[in-house]
């Protein structure tokens, strides 16, 4: 597994404070910077790009793990579904993205859990636990 990344997350920004707080103690962290709609996460020796988005709309929420890409989103691909494990959990589709993180090493995913669990709630938690086991990468 590598776990050289350069990860931009497109979503909600309470994401960024989760992971922040679950990195906070991590020495692989080059860069991270919060925008207005996400955030921009550089480990040391970044070497792959992967674009993660979650934007909702009005006919529900898309939220995609596109990897590698350097367009939006014609050069990647669909590696979870976070949609359907936030309506089976009551989560949200972000909250489901992060396990995603962890299985691709950037965060250890008991940290992960710990931190969401602490301040979200236990639905949240299983979120992430589900989108760590359904993450196809």
């Amino acid at each position: 597994m590598v776990i050289s990344y350069e990860i931009e997350f497109i979503g909600e920004r309470e994401v960024a404070s989760i992971l922040r707080e679950a990195l906070k103690t991590d020495s692989k962290i080059e860069k991270f910077e919060e925008f207005e709609d996400g955030f921009r996460l550089r480990l040391t020796g970044a070497r792959r790009k992967i674009v993660i988005i979650c934007r909702g709309n009005a006919t529900g929420s898309d939220c995609l793990l596109i990897v590698n890409s350097k367009k939006i989103p014609e050069n990647g691909g669909i590696a979870l579904n976070a949609d359907k494990i936030a309506k089976k959990c009551g989560s949200k589709p972000e909250i489901a993205m992060l396990g995603a993180l962890a299985k691709l090493g950037v965060v250890e995913l008991k940290h992960l859990m710990r931190v969401i669990y602490r301040n979200k709630g236990y639905n949240d938690v299983l979120a992430v636990k589900k989108g760590f086991e359904a993450i196809k990468i």
